[in-house]
């Protein structure tokens, strides 16, 4: 990839390179892209050589980021430090363009000691799904019997229970959109990058948070009114069905926004 291809985007500020077969990077395109903050090269066959290192080193001195949540660059060739994470490179030093490293009875070459993040992304990889599934399980099923219970029971029908009903149905949207991320990154690292699900499933989780606080606003509002107003409210402005529906679409209709 050519250093010109970024040569009227200095602004830019997130570059995502990573499954593109990418065996190194020019290091002029970092120094092109001086606001650069994240840049992620995952699931691309690097190589460990001098070339390289100074990229890791740029990236460290402007602490770019390079890590894709649980996503590290890792290199596949030489065979020596084939699947190692990149950081391997602070242990090697170039000399005449060869990168070598030190090595002793106690540090053989290429020996890389994990870091604590990296063993946290490991278990995490493993039973992400299991972690996910847990609140998804119980959350949907109490949801959905509060859903049940307050639809078939007419006394239940009160203005109340009416945004509890709407705080229900946002929070199996949340915790069915984070476990089918988690489910589907599980299976496929690439799944996420469609341009479709990469915009749906983040919309409907914020969607999702955003509507338990406005429903608790609305709750609060109606809450002092009634307080402070009691006797007028009780005469005058009893809750239609109508107003009820049109406040929870215009908290949706905000949510969205």
């Amino acid at each position: 990839m050519s250093v010109e291809t970024f040569a009227n985007v200095r602004a830019l500020n997130w570059l995502k390179l990573n499954l593109n077969k990418m065996w190194t990077v020019d290091i002029n395109i970092l120094r092109a892209l001086p606001k650069l903050s994240a840049m992620y090269l995952h699931g691309n066959p690097l190589q460990c050589d001098c070339q390289l290192k100074e990229v890791w080193q740029l990236c460290e001195d402007r602490n770019i980021e390079t890590a894709y949540g649980v996503s590290e660059p890792k290199y596949d060739t030489p065979s020596e430090v084939k699947g190692m994470w990149w950081g391997v490179l602070e242990k090697g030093r170039c000399l005449e363009g060869i990168i070598e490293f030190d090595a002793d009875h106690n540090n053989p070459p290429y020996n890389y000691t994990k870091t604590n993040k990296e063993y946290k992304s490991d278990f995490l990889e493993q039973y992400e799904v299991t972690i996910y599934a847990v609140p998804f399980i119980i959350g949907t099923a109490g949801n959905l019997i509060l859903l049940i219970i307050i639809i078939c029971n007419k006394d239940m029908r009160t203005v109340p229970n009416m945004y509890i009903l709407n705080l229900a149905v946002s929070d199996v949207i949340f915790v069915t959109v984070l476990f089918f991320e988690a489910y589907e990154n599980k299976i496929s690292e690439s799944w996420l990058y469609n341009d479709f699900t990469c915009r749906f499933l983040p919309f409907f989780r914020r969607v999702s948070v955003c509507l338990p606080a406005y429903s608790v606003a609305v709750l609060s509002i109606q809450q002092y009114t009634v307080t402070v107003n009691q006797f007028y409210v009780h005469d005058s402005s009893k809750p239609t069905w109508r107003g009820i529906v049109a406040t929870i679409f215009g908290m949706w209709f905000v949510a969205a926004l």
